[in-house]
């Protein structure tokens, strides 16, 4: 169990997946959409990134916002560094290579990128 400040109450954390009709598998209960347009996008993605870069050291962010300028656009990145050390001591590159294929398998993307961050 654990607090969620932000959403309020107990919550718990479980594995679970999503139906096309929006139920989550674990509790029934239905998720929200949000419709943004490209501008309330924009404005979000700007935010994050604002986030990020007050948070990095080194300005890695900005060197990997550069580094997506220059090679993408990508349908989808994949946080390299995250995935490989997940729920373990040591990277394990074949995490990563499970993830992307999982993604392949699920969605029709022509691009993605895998990133870790120095």
């Amino acid at each position: 169990m654990g607090r969620a400040g932000w959403v309020g109450g107990k919550w718990t954390v479980s594995r679970t997946t999503v139906g096309d009709d929006g139920l989550c598998k674990c509790c029934g209960e239905k998720l929200a959409t949000i419709d943004l347009d490209p501008i309330e996008t924009e404005n979000f993605a700007e935010s994050v990134a604002s986030i990020a870069t007050k948070r990095e050291k080194n300005s890695s962010f900005q060197k990997f916002q550069k580094w997506l300028d220059y090679y993408g656009p990508f349908e989808a990145v994949v946080d390299a560094a995250n995935v490989g050390l997940f729920s373990q001591r040591r990277f394990m590159p074949s995490k990563i290579n499970a993830v992307v294929n999982g993604i392949r398998q699920i969605a029709s993307f022509k691009e993605m990128a895998t990133h870790c961050f120095a």
